[in-house]
């Protein structure tokens, strides 16, 4: 059986939906812009607190506003708490701030058009590794 990939369910819809939007921002010059815009908008859905096996409720879902401001993520301030609360607080944003990092290497989108019944592959930033539908 192959490898289900790392984008499924409502993930892997979502990216799939933006298919369009990215062949047109890869003709216009603005794959970047693009890029960036899809993720920030996959953080709103799939904040970097929900586990990535876990799947958002429609309800959830259906309450996102992409015009929204993105909260301000701030780093703990040694002068606010003590130092072992703040050596906690430390790791905890670390671990969250390498956890986006990676998330956005993964899901920072090449849509390529497959020629097979026009659905996107979408493979992330290390050649390695692509992510399909897991019912193809």
């Amino acid at each position: 059986m192959p490898n289900p990939g790392s984008f499924l369910g409502s993930r892997f819809d979502f990216l799939r939906s933006q298919n369009r939007l990215y062949a047109a921002a890869v003709i216009a010059n603005t794959k970047e812009e693009c890029i960036a815009d899809i993720q920030r908008r996959y953080f709103k859905r799939y904040p970097i607190n929900l586990e990535h096996n876990v799947e958002p409720t429609q309800l959830f879902l259906g309450s996102v506003d992409d015009d929204e401001a993105d909260p301000e993520v701030v780093a703990p301030d040694a002068n606010l708490l003590s130092p072992e609360e703040f050596k906690i607080a430390m790791r905890a944003f670390d671990e969250r701030q390498t956890l986006v990092v990676f998330r956005k290497q993964v899901s920072r989108l090449e849509l390529v058009i497959s020629g097979i019944a026009g659905d996107p592959i979408v493979t992330c930033a290390a050649p390695c590794l692509t992510f399909r539908n897991s019912t193809e």
